[in-house]
């Protein structure tokens, strides 16, 4: 009986060892499954962006160093701790713990539904003066997620100082709150519209935000980098963890990537949205070409006048022609327009910035801010009321309020006014700029307060009041392109570029284009003004691509695809094109 039970517990013994063994290989199996989602060196713009090697890892490959950018364009990429760079805030900030600031460790955290955001800010150097950024990309590491559920994240600009230390869901400094706690005060914490949304469904990936309209007016007003809000903008309540500037690893840490044209004038850049950015100069120069020095437009306004909800059917550009009247919760709004027929069609815009003077007495005691827009359609300065642009002609919206026909909700700039016999400045350079192009809308702007609770009313100088030094202005520098005298050798400069587009079934949904994913057939792809109007519209053949040709250089295009029926997106279904000799454009679409 000893014996036999000795060689009952041995077997038991046995048993228990080998089930231990199975459980470990079936834990190491599912581990491995759930661990990150690698991408391929060429995905979400590792190559392009990232000039050191990833970490090795055990489960995916490394990334391949980045390619020494073409001879137009030239490269700053800003990592803390990379090449001396220490330029780098961020944190994040917790709906459900409001009134502390997070730690500062190796992470940034967001999550849906309004519970958890991060702020960041990028010291922006090395960029040199007075360069024209082609595209600036916000990049993180996305290290970790619990959840199967993607969320949509947006990148919103920050209006405001605020904190690395102190700042938390409540407060952006120490005793310092938010207008609306969690950094969500509209034209006073951060701007209403992104500068991007991209949705993560993945981690262990780098994904970017495109950022290139911010980056602009930083470097046009360096005083004004606060950096972005990155928050979650659909109704997911996922969480996704990114690596901090702190994280140890330092390729894991965020990057802003920004490039610019670095060529003499003549040169075009190929630029392929998620690959590597190359350049070919086209032109031989005979002598070396001087930078141009900007032109100035200085002039005022030619139309201007100011509607009201309490007064809707007066046209008090006529009835109060010496003033114009702005209040802070929008029942009063400003209505300008400039004649830029002096500007050259195509002029590269330095900056703009549209001036208004309050008037010299009868201030209120408080002050409040005003966002300038852009509007859609032309407008009459005798007639324009709260119900009609000009007569017979209604609003879309009365008081020019439709988003969609009367102006368009991208925010310019904001100013804040407090005081009689004050200068308001609004930068406005992004406007003028699409006003240059050729066949461009220029409809003026639509100047409205934001800030309801206080009531209140400026008044402004108008363009017919007798103190002539104080109407209203803009103020743009341009320059010209010079055309370049080639030498008997050179390749003359093309005169149009062309965009190649394919549409592709994105089977795992990475947002790049795989090995063996499909082209889809009968996709409608449309080109698009500065104003999103439709220019020209194919559709794709039956390996999913399609082509526009004869298109004019530079920045002014868009590409908008119309999702075939029963597909989602996996990447933006629209692009800001910038036009060299050849753009390549992919679009990635998805079964639910």
């Amino acid at each position: 009986m000893e014996i036999g039970s000795k060689k009952k517990a041995g077997m038991q013994l046995r048993s228990r060892v080998l089930a231990f063994f199975v459980l470990a290989a079936s834990l190491a199996i599912v581990l491995g499954q759930l661990g990150p989602s690698w991408a391929q060196p060429w995905q979400n713009n590792l190559r392009d962006t990232i000039p050191t090697r990833m970490p090795t890892s055990t489960r995916g490959p490394t990334s391949t160093p980045s390619p020494t950018p073409g001879p137009c364009v030239g490269r700053v990429l800003l990592r803390e701790g990379v090449g001396g760079y220490e330029g780098t805030s961020d944190t994040w900030i917790y709906a459900y713990n409001p009134n502390f600031p997070q730690p500062l460790d190796g992470g940034l955290r967001v999550k849906g539904g309004e519970a958890k955001a991060t702020l960041i800010r990028f010291e922006i150097q090395g960029v040199p003066s007075g360069a024209e950024i082609i595209k600036a990309e916000l990049l993180f590491y996305v290290d970790y997620t619990s959840d199967t559920r993607s969320l949509d994240v947006a990148a919103f600009r920050v209006l405001r100082p605020w904190s690395e230390s102190f700042a938390s869901w409540r407060d952006a400094e120490t005793g310092v709150p938010w207008a609306t706690a969690g950094c969500n005060g509209v034209g006073t914490d951060r701007l209403g519209v992104a500068d991007d949304t991209i949705t993560l469904n993945h981690w262990g990936v780098y994904r970017g935000f495109d950022v290139t309209e911010s980056v602009r007016y930083f470097l046009q007003h360096p005083n004004e980098n606060y950096g972005w809000l990155i928050k979650g903008v659909s109704s997911s309540t996922a969480e996704y963890s990114f690596g901090s500037s702190r994280n140890q690893v330092v390729e894991y840490r965020p990057i802003l990537r920004i490039d610019y044209e670095a060529c003499a004038p003549g040169a075009t850049a190929t630029l392929t949205p998620g690959a590597n950015t190359t350049a070919t100069p086209t032109t031989v120069f005979s002598t070396p070409s001087a930078t141009p020095q900007p032109t100035i437009y200085n002039e005022v306004a030619i139309e201007d006048a100011y509607i009201s909800e309490w007064d809707p059917q007066s046209p008090l550009g006529s009835q109060d022609p010496l003033r114009l009247r702005c209040s802070s919760d929008g029942v009063r709004r400003m209505l300008l327009r400039f004649d830029l027929s002096s500007i050259p069609t195509g002029a590269r815009v330095i900056s703009a910035t549209l001036h208004l003077w309050t008037e010299p007495t009868g201030a209120p005691p408080h002050s409040f801010n005003i966002a300038a827009y852009r509007l859609r359609r032309l407008w009459a300065e005798s007639t324009a009321t709260w119900q009609q642009a000009a007569s017979g002609q209604p609003w879309g919206t009365p008081g020019a309020s439709s988003p969609t026909s009367d102006y368009y909700d991208q925010l310019l700039s904001t100013c804040t006014v407090s005081g009689a016999n004050q200068e308001c400045v609004w930068d406005v350079t992004s406007a003028v700029q699409e006003w240059v192009l050729p066949d461009a809308l220029n409809a003026g702007f639509l100047l409205m307060g934001q800030q309801p609770s206080l009531r209140l009313t400026y008044n402004f100088v108008s363009s017919e009041a007798t103190n002539v030094a104080a109407r209203p202005r803009l103020i743009v520098h341009y320059n010209l392109l010079p055309t370049p005298t080639a030498t008997p050798t050179s390749t003359p400069t093309p005169a149009s570029g062309t965009v190649r587009v394919r549409v592709y079934e994105d089977v795992n949904r990475n947002g790049a284009p795989d090995a063996g994913e499909r082209g889809l057939a009968g996709v409608t792809v449309e080109l698009l003004d500065a104003s999103r109007r439709v220019l020209l519209s194919q559709v794709t053949a039956q390996d999913g691509t399609c082509a526009f040709a004869n298109l004019p250089l530079g920045p002014g295009l868009r590409l908008r695809e119309l999702n075939p029926a029963g597909y989602r997106s996996s990447t933006p279904d629209e692009y800001r094109l910038y036009i060299g000799r050849l753009l390549v454009v992919t679009f990635g679409d998805y079964r639910p």
